[in-house]
C-alpha cells in the first residue's frame, strides 16, 4: 500500500483517547522512517503540529502515558544528517567544513533525550520499574547516533580538558553535554547498583544491552579524544577519525590461525620434547571448552600439575612470556571453575587451589609462586576471595628468599599489585616501591621478569577501566600505571647510548599525565654494550 495513503490515517489516531493507539501510531511512524519511508524532520513537524507540543520543554513530557511517552522515545532515536546535494559535495568549502551535519529536528530530539534522561535519574515521578524502562530506550536512542549527532566534538572535548579550570567561553556547551551524557551513563549505573541493594525486580531485559552500547559509544569517542587511558591527553589531531578506536582488538585472521583444541591437545600428548616452550600455553588454550564445558577445579589442577612438570627455566624472553601468559591463562580457566560451582563452595574451593598452587611452590618452585600470583590477578572482587588473596601476598613476601632469580620475584611482586590495585590497595605503593628499587640496582641489565610484570600490571589496570567504566578510583590507578611506564622508560634509558635526556623527558611527561604528541624522541638508538 502507498505511503501517502495511510500516513493521514495514522496522523487521525495520534491524539486517540487510548494510549495504546497511540503507541502504535508513533511506533509505525518510527518503522516508516526507519525504512526511509518518511523524513524524520517532516515527521516531527506533524508531531509538534498534532499534538501540540514543544521539544524544548522537557518537563511536559513527564506527564506523558508512560507507554506513548515509550513510543516517542523510540522515533526521536531515527533522526540522522542533513542529506548533501550532488553540487554541494564537490564545493571545496563543504569538504573544509566536514561534510553534512544533524537536521535541525535530530539535534532538538537528542536535547529532548538528554534532558528527559537527567530528569528522570534526579527524580522520583516514577516507580522503580517504570523508570528503568523509560531509561532504557532513552539509552537504546542516543546509542543510535554517533558522538558528531550527541554532540561531541574531540578537539573542542580535549581542549576544555585541557583547561578544565577555566573552559573557554564558546565551549561550555560542548563541555556541559559531554558532562550530562557521562552522567546519564553514570545514572544507569547507579540504577543497576540500587536494584542490587534493595533487591528489586529485575530490570527489564533490554536495560543491560542498551546501557551497554551507550558506554560503548562514550568509551570509544574518549578514546579517540584523550588517546591512552594513562595519559588522559589529547592524541593527535592528524589521526583519522576512528584510528586508534580498535588498538586493542585482535583481527579475526589471527584468530582463524589459532590451532583448534583437539590439536593444541594432541601436540601436547604426542611431542613432549616442545613441552617447556609451549605445552602448558597449547594447553591453557584448550582448557576453554568453546561447548560450555567447564571442568570441576580438582580436576583441571591435576591435569595442569602433569602438564606444568614439563617446565624448564628458558634464558630466551620470548619463550620466557610465553610460559607466564599460559600459567595466566591457565589460572584464569581454574577460577572461571570455581566461579561455575555453588556458590556456598566458592571459598572452599579458592582455598583449595590456593593450597594447590602452594605445594606446586615446593615442587616447582618458582613457576608455583607464578602461578599462585595468576590466579589471584584472575580472582574478582567478590569479599569471600580476599582473604585467599591476601594469603598469597604474604606467601610471596614470606617466598621472596626463596626465588632463584631476581626476574620471577619481580614477575610475581607485580601480578599481586595488580590484583590489589583492583581494590586500591595501599599495598600496592609498597610493592612497586619494592619493584623499581630492584629495577635501579640491575642499571641497564637485563630483568625481563620485572618489565612483563609492570606490562602486565599497565594492561590490568587498562582492562579494570574498560570494563567497570568510570569509577573515582580511575585516577588512582592511573597514577599507578603511568608509574609502571615511567620505571620501563627509564629502564630504556639506562639500556641505550643517548646525546640528549629526551627519554627521561618522556618519563616525566608520563608521570604527570601531560600529551607527548609534540615530543621528539631520537629517530636511532644505539643499545649499550651487555644492556
Amino acid at each position: 500500500r502507498d505511503v501517502e495513503g495511510i500516513v493521514s490515517w495514522i496522523q487521525g489516531r495520534l491524539n486517540d483517547e487510548e494510549s495504546t493507539v497511540t503507541y502504535f501510531a508513533l511506533s509505525t511512524l518510527r518503522y516508516l522512517v526507519q525504512n526511509e519511508e518518511l523524513d524524520f524532520d517532516l515527521v516531527v513537524r506533524v508531531l509538534e503540529k498534532r499534538l501540540k507540543i514543544d521539544l524544548s520543554a522537557a518537563g511536559d513530557f513527564l506527564g506523558w502515558d508512560e507507554l506513548a511517552l515509550e513510543s516517542l522515545i523510540e522515533l526521536l532515536g531515527e533522526g540522522g544528517l542533513e542529506e548533501e546535494d550532488e553540487d554541494e559535495s564537490q564545493d571545496d568549502d563543504d569538504e573544509e567544513e566536514g561534510g553534512p551535519e544533524p537536521t535541525a529536528k535530530t539535534v532538538k530530539a537528542v536535547s529532548l533525550l538528554i534532558e528527559l534522561a537527567l530528569k528522570i535519574n534526579l527524580g522520583d515521578q516514577y516507580d522503580f520499574s517504570t523508570q528503568s524502562r523509560i531509561l532504557s530506550k532513552i539509552y537504546q536512542s542516543l546509542s543510535n547516533y554517533s558522538a558528531l549527532i550527541l554532540g561531541l566534538d574531540p578537539e573542542s572535548i580535549r581542549t576544555c580538558a585541557d583547561n578544565a579550570t577555566s573552559i573557554p567561553k564558546d565551549l561550555i556547551e560542548d563541555w556541559e553535554r559531554y558532562l550530562e551524557l557521562k552522567s546519564i551513563v553514570q545514572g544507569g549505573i547507579n540504577l543497576v547498583t540500587r536494584m542490587q541493594d534493595d533487591e528489586k525486580d529485575g530490570l527489564p531485559e533490554d536495560f543491560s544491552n542498551n546501557l551497554v552500547a551507550m558506554i560503548q559509544l562514550l568509551l570509544r569517542f574518549e578514546e579517540e579524544t584523550f588517546g591512552s587511558f594513562v595519559f588522559q591527553k589529547g592524541s593527535s589531531s592528524a589521526k583519522g577519525k576512528n584510528e586508534g578506536a580498535h588498538q586493542h582488538r585482535v583481527s579475526k585472521y589471527v584468530i582463524s590461525a589459532l590451532p583448534d583444541t583437539c590439536a593444541i591437545k594432541s601436540i601436547y600428548e604426542s611431542d613432549e620434547s616442545v613441552s617447556e616452550h609451549v605445552a602448558a600455553y597449547f594447553y591453557a588454550l584448550g582448557v576453554e571448552d568453546n561447548n560450555g564445558h567447564i571442568p570441576g577445579t580438582s580436576a583441571l589442577l591435576a591435569e595442569m600439575t602433569e602438564c606444568i612438570s614439563y617446565f624448564a627455566p628458558l634464558s630466551d624472553p620470548p619463550s620466557y612470556a610465553m610460559q607466564v601468559f599460559s600459567i595466566i591463562n591457565a589460572m584464569g580457566a581454574v577460577f572461571r571453575s570455581i566461579q561455575s560451582a555453588d556458590e556456598n563452595d566458592r571459598e572452599k574451593l579458592f582455598k583449595t587451589a590456593v593450597d594447590q598452587l602452594e605445594e606446586w611452590a615446593t615442587e616447582f618452585s618458582e613457576y608455583g609462586y607464578i602461578a599462585l600470583s595468576a590466579l589471584a590477578l584472575a580472582a574478582d572482587d567478590s569479599p569471600q576471595f580476599y582473604s585467599g588473596i591476601s594469603r598469597v601476598h604474604d606467601t610471596i613476601l614470606e617466598g621472596c628468599d626463596m626465588f632463584e632469580t631476581e626476574d620471577v620475584k619481580l614477575l610475581c611482586l607485580c601480578m599481586v599489585a595488580a590484583r590489589l590495585s583492583q581494590t586500591t590497595d595501599s599495598r600496592v605503593v609498597e610493592l612497586l616501591d619494592s619493584v623499581e628499587k630492584s629495577t635501579e640496582l640491575h642499571s641497564g641489565q637485563s630483568c625481563f621478569g620485572g618489565h612483563l610484570g609492570l606490562a602486565i600490571f599497565v594492561q590490568s589496570v587498562a582492562n579494570k577501566i574498560r570494563t567497570h567504566g568510570s569509577d573515582p578510583s580511575d585516577e588512582w590507578c592511573r597514577e599507578q600505571a603511568r608509574r609502571c611506564i615511567c620505571i620501563l622508560v627509564k629502564v630504556l634509558d639506562n639500556c641505550t647510548l643517548s646525546e640528549n635526556d629526551s627519554i627521561l623527558e618522556l618519563a616525566s611527561c608520563i608521570a604527570l599525565g601531560k600529551s607527548s604528541d609534540s615530543f621528539t624522541l631520537p629517530s636511532e638508538l644505539t643499545v649499550k654494550d651487555g644492556a
